[in-house]
């Protein structure tokens, strides 16, 4: 056991080291966690103790207990989100305006001191 380990509460050594396995690869999506009389007697704890981190492990998705079948590591589930970037002219549009654009000016333009150092240009 770690020396960080020691001063955490029991039950967040007991998390700690089924977390330390889940991300070291040791143990994979379905494969057994010890369990609850195995982890009291390797960490010599209660067992209402070692109960209260599996618990709190699959609140936070990385185990899943079924009654009479025991712990497992739980399928990670990738966590997918859309993000739709549209069109600005499309937008304004729907909102009831009129959008436009005008060029004023093309071509390399020298940065000012005020703006190099806005951009964190060198001068």
């Amino acid at each position: 056991m770690t020396v960080e380990r020691v001063s955490l509460p029991a039950y967040e050594q007991v998390k700690a080291f089924i977390k330390s396995r889940i991300h070291e690869g040791d143990w994979r999506p379905g494969d057994p966690v010890p369990s609850e009389a195995a982890l009291q007697q390797q960490f010599g704890l209660s067992r209402m103790t070692v109960n209260r981190a599996l618990r709190e492990l699959v609140v936070e998705g990385l185990v899943s207990r079924t009654q009479g079948s025991g712990t497992v590591v739980a399928e990670l589930h990738r966590i997918s989100s859309t993000l739709a970037v549209r069109d600005l002219h499309d937008e304004i549009v729907e909102r009831g305006h009129r959008h436009t654009a005008r060029v004023l000016a093309l071509g390399p333009v020298r940065a000012g001191t005020a703006l190099a150092r806005e951009f964190d240009l060198r001068g």
